[in-house]
This record gives structure tokens, C-alpha cells and sequence, in this order.
């Protein structure tokens, strides 16, 4: 899978020029509004989510929640097999899409295709931790099932 990460500059530039079937995760935080993705017909769905860039509790800012995780793993899940890219976007493009893109790269790819070490990314932990174990979780509950 590739994964794109933007911030919102680029997703007003680039959003109606994918040129691959993909999914668009957008995060907002307290005091944003979402970004208006312009129309893109390789565009399968997109999930728009409400959180700020923090790693633990900080009222009155909003942590990535669990049921939020699942509204990602969901998604991506539904319709792994039908996009080849998944854009990660939020305000800056650096921290939270980040996170969001490297905790399903390495779901998907198998290693964090690079995410984790480029200097201009700084992965919000708490995101990636968030995804993983939900992700996790299905699998302690596939295991459970299968007994």
C-alpha cells in the first residue's frame, strides 16, 4: 500500500489530483474545520475525524478516542483491496498523519515504509498506539473465536 501524508496546504493542491484509487483520512483538531476536499473520482471514501495533536489527556484538547481507531481500522479494512494508496492528512501533515500512516503500514506493508524515519515527520504516538491496538484486539478476538 503507499500512504501519502499531507497537511492542509496540500490537501487543498492535491486532492482532486490523485491519480490512484484511494482512501482520504482527514483529522481536524479543537478550533478547525475540516479541510473541503475538492471531488476526486479515484477518491473510494473519505473519514474525517476530530482530534488534536496531544499524546495524553489535556482538557479541554481531544485525545484519538478507541471508537476512533475503529472508525480507521474499519475503513481501511473495507476497502484495502479495492485502493493501492491511503492519504493521511491533517492540519500540519506531520504528527497525527503521520501516526495514522505508519501504525497502518506496518498492517499492511509489514514495516513503516519509511514513515519513522523521516526527519520531517514527528508520528504522534498516541495515534499509532491508538491503531495498533485495535488492530491488536482483532486479533486476540480472531484467536478467541477460532478456539
Amino acid at each position: 500500500m503507499i500512504f501519502r501524508i499531507y497537511g492542509r496546504g496540500e490537501a487543498l493542491r492535491f486532492a482532486s489530483s490523485v491519480p490512484e484509487s484511494h482512501l482520504w483520512i482527514s483529522i481536524f483538531g479543537t478550533g478547525d474545520t475540516a479541510v473541503e476536499l475538492a471531488p476526486n473520482p479515484h477518491r473510494v471514501e473519505t473519514l474525517y475525524q476530530k482530534y488534536d495533536d496531544i499524546t495524553c489527556s489535556h482538557p479541554p484538547y481531544l485525545l484519538m478516542s478507541e471508537a476512533q481507531a475503529k472508525e480507521v481500522v474499519d475503513l481501511v479494512e473495507k476497502h484495502k483491496d479495492q485502493v493501492s494508496m491511503i492519504v493521511c492528512q491533517c492540519e500540519a501533515g506531520i504528527s497525527r498523519s503521520a501516526g495514522t500512516a505508519l501504525a497502518l503500514s506496518l498492517w499492511l506493508n509489514g514495516n513503516d515504509s519509511g514513515i519513522g524515519s523521516k526527519w520531517c515527520y514527528v508520528p504522534n504516538f498516541h495515534v499509532k498506539r491508538m491503531i495498533l491496538g485495535e488492530l491488536g484486539e482483532r486479533k486476540r478476538n480472531a484467536k478467541e473465536s477460532d478456539v
